[in-house]
């Protein structure tokens, strides 16, 4: 009942808190049965007019120490389900994290932030409740009610089995109302995500929505999804009270019913005092835990709904797997040789969507490479792959002759750094986002790297330098300083190859041009490759590849490109660069001569 093994496995390690749970509460209805058999023989007494004093204090002392062992083991219950949710928690934060690192870029690509933002967070806060809660008193429930029946069996067996046979009916009434619920909850967590969503983007376009005047429209519609959520979550609390007041009837019927036994007996005289005194105390004792269990019937739904979508989560499957062969000391012959890095016959498709087709481009090391095409044409692709964020779909890609499948990912990566077109700042400081590529870095090192970046001067004119907090998504800089910034954190990496993604798209023209000589600092002394649309950022680069609808069409230097007048030269003609050859030049050129000797 609202139990899923595989969430078990998720949480390993946990069980001991959980089982410590399950036995303290066990104790307090052990100490609780000594507390009510004790008054029960005194009140015996009173009746029989055989009670005096020392009994009475007698009583007294033993009821007060039972009441100061039951605040002793609630409080240690407090702490064993406090501890028990906090590790769960924590374990399960892990294997979402470590299955979201795992799963990297084409999880995220398809699906949406806020939602899986509320999985991370309200999901795993309801499994604190569920397991901190919801279990132990479940499985509490299932076995009180056993301990109590055979206790009582032997002094008031009618009442016993009549209290015994009415408890199944809480859980049926449970059962019962789950199938109803489960589709409510299911409604429920799915209205909380989509106005989750719904905010966080009207939260992150806000500047957007006033431009356009579509800030109030935009607000109407978020009320509107807050109030489905409201009618969702009141469906949810109503179907929840109905529960209560179904168990409420149980209980009470079943507890009226053992009394009415027990006093019956009491009258006919088959039973003592005693016998009929324990049944009217202990008798309410058979149905609280399922009562109480059925106040945690929420958090109980809350846990499922949450555990389907976590384990949904878990199972997704990666886009790459990390099948690395390649020892440790193979790797260090791949150092030793070039680092080129080659694609062979690369064909890749998303889905039904064919990006790249029987793909034939090599990066040497110590050479600048371009990339250059339209939009769409999947100039971006071939950086993922060189990441390996995706597996190509045909032929293969390798590194100093070696197959990147065969080369552990986090060596790759430690040799390959990407700059994109928005450079991703997080908040904190701007020694903290340089600190990402790497931790150990000195002051000289990162004003080094912001020297490099067109970013020293600026820095040095801030009061706090290095210290000074840059804001969300470095808010508090232009966007030519946030880029800046995260060339500067890449050049920190100081990786092997480098891989500028349309980086200056997103820039004003002073920063596009301190980046530019940055990039072709850098290029002197790494291997580089330029994805661009921009034929004038890559005129300069040793060999350029055009891309058109996911094919290599030409590919040569700038001053071959355009002697072809293909697709690069007609782009070259559209974007104002030069596009005519001396035909003098080529004349001496096609002779095999040094035509700069005949200057």
């Amino acid at each position: 009942m609202l139990v899923n093994k595989r969430l078990f496995l998720l949480v390993k390690g946990s069980e001991p808190w959980l089982i410590l749970t399950i036995i303290t509460k066990l104790c307090k209805l052990a100490v609780t049965i000594i507390q009510i058999t004790v008054l029960a023989e005194f009140i015996g007494k009173v009746f029989a007019d055989t009670a005096d004093l020392p009994s009475l204090y007698r009583t007294m002392i033993i009821i007060g120490g039972v009441i100061l062992v039951k605040f002793i083991l609630a409080f240690a219950e407090s702490e064993f389900s406090f501890r028990s949710s906090i590790k769960i928690r924590l374990k399960l934060r892990e294997t979402i994290m470590g299955k979201l690192l795992q799963l990297e870029t084409g999880y995220l690509e398809k699906n949406r932030t806020a939602p899986l933002v509320t999985t991370t967070v309200e999901g795993v806060e309801a499994l604190q409740v569920y397991f901190g809660k919801y279990l132990p008193q479940l499985f509490y429930s299932l076995t009180a009610p056993v301990i109590l029946f055979l206790y009582l069996k032997n002094i008031q067996p009618g009442s016993a089995f009549v209290l015994l046979a009415c408890v199944p009916l809480i859980p049926l009434s449970i059962i019962f109302i789950m199938r109803k619920a489960k589709k409510m909850m299911t409604e429920f967590w799915s209205d909380y995500e989509g106005l989750g969503d719904y905010f966080f983007q009207s939260l992150q376009g806000l500047s957007t929505l006033k431009m356009f005047g579509r800030d109030k429209t935009r607000g109407e519609n978020l009320n509107k999804k807050a109030w489905k959520f409201r009618k969702s979550t009141m469906k949810v609390l109503g179907l929840q009270l109905t529960s209560i007041g179904m168990m409420d009837i149980i209980a009470y019927g079943g507890t009226a019913a053992g009394i009415i036994i027990a006093a019956t007996a009491l009258i006919n005289g088959t039973t003592s005092p005693k016998g009929a005194i324990l049944i009217l105390f202990l008798a309410s004792e058979f149905f609280l835990p399922l009562r109480l269990l059925g106040s945690y019937f929420h958090a109980g739904m809350n846990g499922v709904s949450a555990t389907e979508k976590i384990l949904k989560l878990v199972d997704e499957k990666p886009q790459i797997s990390e099948r690395a062969t390649l020892l440790p000391s193979k790797l260090k012959d791949i150092s030793k040789l070039k680092y080129d890095m080659k694609f062979s016959g690369v064909s890749f498709s998303y889905g039904k969507n064919q990006i790249l087709n029987d793909m034939n481009i090599s990066l040497e090391q110590g050479t600048v490479v371009g990339l250059v095409g339209e939009s769409g044409s999947g100039k971006s692709t071939v950086a993922s792959l060189m990441c390996r964020n995706y597996d190509p779909s045909f032929g293969n890609i390798t590194l100093g002759g070696v197959d990147l499948k065969k080369i552990p990912l986090e060596w790759l990566r430690s040799h390959l750094a990407v700059v994109s077109h928005d450079s991703f700042i997080f908040c904190g400081t701007i020694a903290d986002n340089l600190k990402m590529a790497n931790e150990y870095a000195t002051d000289e090192e990162m004003f080094n790297a912001l020297r490099i970046a067109g970013l020293e001067e600026f820095v040095n004119t801030l009061p706090k330098k290095l210290l000074t907090d840059v804001g969300e998504q470095g808010c508090k800089l232009s966007g030519g300083q946030r880029q800046r910034l995260g060339l500067a954190r890449a050049i920190l990496y100081n990786a092997d190859f480098y891989v500028f993604d349309e980086v200056t798209s997103n820039v004003d023209v002073e920063s596009e041009k301190i980046i530019w000589k940055a990039i072709w600092e850098i290029a002197t002394k790494k291997t580089v490759l330029i994805i661009s649309h921009r034929l004038a950022t890559v005129e300069k680069a040793d060999k350029i590849y055009v891309m058109e609808n996911g094919n290599i069409v030409e590919s040569g230097s700038h001053k071959e490109l355009i002697k072809l007048k293909g697709n690069y030269w007609n782009t070259a003609r559209m974007q104002d660069l030069v596009v005519d050859v001396n035909p003098i030049e080529d004349e001496f050129e096609n002779k095999g001569m040094n035509y700069a000797k005949t200057i």
